[in-house]
């Protein structure tokens, strides 16, 4: 969900995407957003994460807080 959400964000700033898919863009970065915050709450709740795991958890801390701290 983190990797289509930023895919929507890179087809959203691409100059070649017609402006008419602007809204689809961006409901699916929504939904995407919400699926990935979502499943990253469940994953912490009830992993015991290996270490690599935990790195790569902690790397979608940093995009989702990111994320949550730039403007729409």
């Amino acid at each position: 969900a983190t990797r289509v959400h930023m895919a929507m964000l890179r087809l959203r700033e691409n100059s070649a995407v017609p402006g008419n898919l602007t809204s689809d863009i961006e409901k699916r970065a929504t939904i995407s957003a919400t699926a990935a915050r979502t499943g990253l709450e469940i994953l912490h709740e009830h992993l015991q994460p290996s270490a690599a795991g935990k790195d790569i958890l902690q790397e979608l801390v940093v995009y989702w807080d990111a994320a949550t701290s730039r403007p729409a």
